[in-house]
């Protein structure tokens, strides 16, 4: 009878690591970072990378509008002055998709907050913002847990 308890649990080991084998990995999440300032799209996209993300920049909406398609995020970090069309008629783009994603409103203006609230959207960061709180914030809007890699 032990002996088959223990042929039986060494069967299940074996299945459970096969079905693991045949599953994919978890899918990372998904973060589009929208500003024309190159040295923060740079610092920010590679925070999120080091935290275990999935990253693309872009600097201006049309490269937006191309990678909202192509990358289909689940979070953007959009700068509120971000050229040509602006951070309104983005939001508007977004909105029309058939997937959804989350909007986090970037900037240094002072009433980031009222902006927020006009555009729809739900959460926002100030300039200067720390890794910390980014962190913080994606952590809320993609329900996960966020932390660098060590």
């Amino acid at each position: 009878m032990e002996e088959t308890k223990q042929g039986s649990l060494t069967l299940a080991t074996e299945l459970r690591a096969e079905i693991k084998k045949a599953l994919p990995g978890p899918q990372k999440s998904r973060v589009l970072v929208l500003d024309d300032d190159e040295a923060i799209s740079m610092v920010v996209t590679e925070a999120l990378e080091m935290a275990g993300l999935e990253c693309r920049a872009c600097s201006t909406t049309s490269e937006g509008e191309k990678l909202l398609a192509s990358f289909e995020p689940h979070a953007i970090l959009l700068d509120y002055r971000i050229p040509e069309s602006g951070a309104k008629a983005f939001v508007d783009s977004a909105a029309a998709k058939p997937f959804k994603q989350s909007i986090i409103l970037v900037s240094a203006t002072e009433s980031i907050e009222t902006v927020t609230r006009d555009l729809g959207l739900s959460a926002f960061l100030r300039k200067p913002f720390s890794i910390d709180q980014l962190y913080e914030t994606l952590s809320r809007t993609l329900g996960v847990e966020l932390q660098e890699a060590v």
